[in-house]
């Protein structure tokens, strides 16, 4: 097993109450950021190049946590498999810029996690372009074949409808290293890491002005 941690140090604190149990959490490494400057919208998506190739998981978190896994070049080995995020860029000062958009993760035979995503984009040091924000109506999806299962592209996989999963909320940060000025024109293949954590509860979660996150992940 190897771990990573992300580690926004920005202007701000995400902060999650002490009582609140995460249920589920997904990361992804190595996905291919771009950036459209016509629309405003910084997408990244699930890639496999001859340079670096999309790895992840999403994980139940419970008595018997699960994992189902998205091993290097995943998209080559399965129909379906996927990850993509999708957020505006909008306010940009230079040092930050509001974001919304949404995201879906999808299994290896078309079930999906989806839901609403809600920050702010920050200008790090040294090239740095860190996201720290809220998720909303988070839901597992049994498409598909409806075997009320998630599976993993490369194995491990967890029953849905998952317990306490249905229009939930979370929390999600992500990092890629920009390429000239701060979304100040297009570009693409970016390397991108995004992290995200469930949380059962709307009460549980409070996004306090901007601040230093640090989100560590497990990877096999």
């Amino acid at each position: 097993m190897r771990r990573t941690a992300l580690t926004v140090l920005s202007a701000g604190l995400l902060a999650v109450s002490a009582n609140a149990d995460v249920v589920a959490t997904f990361g992804f490494t190595d996905l291919a950021g771009s950036y459209d400057s016509a629309t405003g919208v910084f997408r990244a998506v699930a890639t496999e190049t001859a340079s670096y190739a999309t790895s992840g998981d999403v994980t139940r978190i419970g008595s018997a946590t699960t994992t189902a896994e998205y091993a290097f070049g995943f998209t080559s080995r399965s129909g379906f498999a996927n990850a993509v995020f999708e957020i505006n860029v909008s306010m940009n000062n230079g040092l930050t810029a509001i974001g919304s958009g949404w995201f879906e993760i999808t299994d290896d035979d078309g079930d999906t996690l989806t839901g609403s995503i809600d920050g702010m984009w920050i200008n790090g040091g040294s090239g740095y372009v860190y996201f720290n924000g809220s998720l909303s109506g988070v839901s597992f999806n049994d498409n598909g074949s409806a075997d009320a299962a998630f599976n993993g592209p490369d194995g491990g996989s967890f029953g849905i409808p998952v317990t306490n999963i249905n229009d939930e909320v979370g929390a999600i940060v992500g990092l890629f290293i920009k390429p000239g000025s701060f979304f100040g024109g297009t570009f693409r293949d970016r390397p991108t890491q995004i992290d995200g954590q469930i949380l059962p509860t709307p009460g549980s979660l409070a996004l306090v002005g901007l601040g230093g996150l640090a989100l560590a992940r497990r990877r096999r």
